[in-house]
């Protein structure tokens, strides 16, 4: 997934090796890295998932 900072245009790639069966993890884990970037200046922070077929 892509986190976009609207403010400075700028992308941050995050990877994330997660079970697809554990949703609550994986919102957990979205709302803990948000809170991150928000905390360090990010503005605006926005979630661009992307799919990926991992072989």
């Amino acid at each position: 997934m892509i986190w976009r900072d609207s403010k400075t245009s700028v992308n941050v790639n995050v990877k994330i090796m997660i079970d697809q069966s554990s949703n609550l993890k994986f919102s957990m884990i979205c709302r803990r890295i948000k809170d991150f970037f928000l905390f360090y200046g990010a503005q605006n922070v926005c979630v661009e998932p992307t799919v990926q077929n991992v072989f």
